[in-house]
């Protein structure tokens, strides 16, 4: 079957023309918002359509961020990335596809989240100028790829969060306090092996947080993002008003065919999306008081070995 299409409206649709109806913005919202992100990882990717509802093309004089190159967002258009283009044009009743991200660098050292805004242009040549509102929350962090603790060694709130890439060891000889308001985040994969000792002393309203580094509202309740935390030693740990979430497994106490009895207290600690089992136990002591263990995929507490 052939299709014949008429030099006519080819050539209507290639023409350059004052547009008569405005550009469309095909994104739900006024703003263009990511959600929190840590630095040093760059965000999703989001996507809008800038649509020409025109019979003839439209020439844009320009387009991109206004901050330019102090501006952490990159866009991408007919896949080519850059702060700024010129010279760009779409078609008649056609669409130009723009893809936007974000990649905090950490250089401001602020401990709690903050907000940066941008804004999109569209700029027509001889016409109207465009604009769509972009939005992120930042969270700096200390990064840290492989930390090992040697010594004794106190986290506070006033610190910037602590990132793990791929491990946290607490050596036999250290020891990890950390205290209350303290975030953690861990990359996929990661972990806490514990071979000295774990305090950690959060508050009510301050409460101590481990969990994984994707806090896109598509993966907050997603489980098995991280391994969780391996407590090994038979020194006394505690943990108070803590929350841990979204890894494999919450808290291994001990582990199989060990000799040495692991003690832990835990109080007001609330442990929930994890893709195996909330407390897993091999022959351990475990104190618990006012705890709240939900949404597991094989067991809220499993007790082995004893």
């Amino acid at each position: 079957m052939w299709t014949w299409i008429s030099p006519s409206c080819l050539w209507q649709t290639h023409r350059f023309e004052t547009p008569e109806q405005d550009l469309i913005f095909s994104y739900p919202e006024d703003t263009l918002r990511f959600d929190t992100l840590l630095t040093g990882k760059a965000s999703i990717t989001k996507r809008f359509r800038v649509k020409n509802p025109n019979p003839g093309a439209v020439l844009l004089r320009k387009l991109g961020l206004e901050k330019e190159s102090e501006s952490p967002f990159f866009i991408y258009v007919d896949g080519e990335q850059a702060k700024v283009f010129e010279r760009k044009s779409i078609l008649g009743r056609d669409s130009m596809l723009v893809l936007i991200n974000v990649f905090l660098d950490g250089r401001s050292k602020i401990p709690f989240p903050y907000k940066l805004t941008e804004r999109f242009f569209l700029e027509i040549e001889k016409g109207k100028r465009y604009i769509l509102p972009l939005s992120v929350w930042g969270q700096d962090v200390r990064r840290e790829e492989d930390l090992i603790i040697s010594d004794e060694e106190i986290w506070v709130q006033e610190e910037l969060p602590v990132w793990i890439g791929r491990r946290l060891l607490v050596e036999s000889a250290g020891v990890l306090q950390i205290k209350e308001g303290v975030r953690i985040f861990f990359q996929q994969e990661s972990y806490i092996e514990v071979q000295g000792r774990l305090l950690v002393e959060g508050t009510s309203k301050n409460p101590v947080s481990f969990r994984s580094d994707r806090l896109d509202e598509k993966h907050k309740d997603t489980p098995g993002q991280w391994k969780g935390i391996r407590l090994l030693s038979a020194k006394p740990h505690h943990m108070r008003f803590v929350h841990i979430e979204n890894a494999e497994t919450g808290i291994q106490v001990g582990e199989e065919g060990g000799e040495e009895q692991v003690e832990l207290s835990l109080s007001q600690v609330q442990i929930r999306n994890m893709r195996e089992t909330g407390i897993l136990s091999y022959g351990a002591q475990i104190e618990g008081k006012n705890m709240l263990v939900y949404n597991c995929g094989s067991y809220l507490l499993q007790h082995l070995n004893g």
